[in-house]
């Protein structure tokens, strides 16, 4: 191979490089243009057991905040909560669309359930994660109120 052909690769291959960059770029761009924006809202709730005996000690078979509190957070998007906030919100979407914008987490060692909405409008991710977090204590007192009427939460 001559220095001329060598130097002729050499041009081609960078040529190359240089346009590869190029269409990467103006894709990139392209795609980010296109995304729609996504608003991230937050609400915690804190859980605690409040079902006591008379003599005011936590009832034996309550079970700790931190055992139940991973079972709180699948309940955020339950049909039950869902339904309560599209009503609330007048929302003209399904629960199962509606559960695909929020995320409920509860980092382990912790009684604090994390309630994550999104949505293209600010106000309305705001809206969802408030509403999430109104209606999911409703439901989950509801689920532990014994038959008898003491409360377990």
């Amino acid at each position: 191979m001559s220095l001329t052909q060598l130097v002729r690769t050499y041009r081609q291959g960078r040529t190359s490089i240089a346009v590869g960059a190029g269409l990467g770029a103006v894709a990139a761009l392209g795609s980010t243009l296109l995304m729609p924006t996504l608003f991230e809202s937050t609400t915690q709730l804190f859980v605690t057991t409040t079902a006591r005996t008379a003599d005011g000690q936590i009832a034996p078979d309550a079970g700790s905040a931190s055992d139940r509190v991973r079972s709180y957070a699948r309940l955020a998007t339950s049909e039950e909560v869902l339904t309560q906030v599209i009503a609330d919100l007048k929302l003209p979407i399904t629960t199962a669309d509606l559960a695909t914008r929020i995320r409920a987490s509860n980092e382990p060692g912790t009684v604090l359930i994390e309630v994550r909405a999104r949505d293209e409008v600010a106000a309305n991710a705001r809206d969802i994660a408030q509403k999430v977090g109104e209606h999911l204590p409703v439901v989950v007192q509801a689920l532990e109120t014994p038959s008898d009427g003491n409360d377990a939460v």
